[in-house]
């Protein structure tokens, strides 16, 4: 079995997703590595922080430590981005305050405007879930007119491949970049293993890769 190659060893590969953004010639063959989730446990938050180099945090909105680790993120250098919670085909418990179909266009932008306010330093948006809110354009132009709004980009987790959320971003003069890989989806060493290392190649290959994790201690 192959060891199991951990964030902690390979943060240095990683640009901040502004850099990708913006100077993608200047960061050849990199990973940039999002850590989605983040708000719950201030410990769990704290060893997310404490990875080297750049790796950017996730944060979901009016979780109980948002603001304390996105406030610390800011402090040390780390991107921040609002994960908002959005709709889901799977109906499953949601997480709080989450978008829908059936919100109007005016209640989207009230609400993203509110997380946006409630977390300090956000630089982009990132979906939590979604899969069936980001394949509807009405919704994701009101979301992505308040991103444009605020001067923010967009990642795109890809919970569809029916997702529209690049078109709509580049419709409204979005910033945006999509997942690549999602490390963590397979929480056993070997199936993490394989997609960190599909990341690389992905990397080596385009330039960049954009690769999604969660704060697993596995991971």
């Amino acid at each position: 079995m192959k060891r199991l190659t951990s964030l902690s060893h390979n943060a240095a590969f990683a640009p901040t997703l502004l850099a990708l953004l913006f100077q993608l010639s200047a960061y050849p063959g990199q990973l940039a590595i999002v850590i989605d989730d983040v708000g719950y446990s201030r410990e769990v938050g704290e060893r997310v922080l404490a990875l080297p180099n750049a790796v950017s945090i996730a944060v979901l909105p009016f979780t109980p430590q948002a603001v304390t680790l996105a406030a610390h993120a800011q402090a040390i250098g780390k991107d921040v981005l609002l994960h908002q919670p959005l709709e889901s085909e799977i109906q499953s418990k949601k997480a709080g305050r989450t978008l829908t179909l059936n919100m109007s266009s005016d209640d989207i932008k009230r609400e993203v405007n509110a997380a946006l306010k409630s977390i300090p330093g956000v630089k982009g948006v990132s979906n939590h879930t979604g899969s069936r809110f980001t394949q509807d354009v009405p919704s994701m132009n009101a979301l992505m007119s308040v991103i444009s709004a605020h001067g923010l980009f967009f990642l795109d987790s890809r919970t569809t491949a029916r997702t529209v959320a690049m078109r709509v971003a580049m419709d409204w003069g979005v910033p945006a970049v999509r997942r690549d890989v999602f490390l963590d989806h397979d929480r056993e060493v070997r199936a993490i293993n394989a997609a960190f290392e599909r990341a690389l190649r992905i990397a080596n290959r385009r330039g960049y890769a954009i690769l999604i994790a969660h704060p697993h201690d596995i991971t």
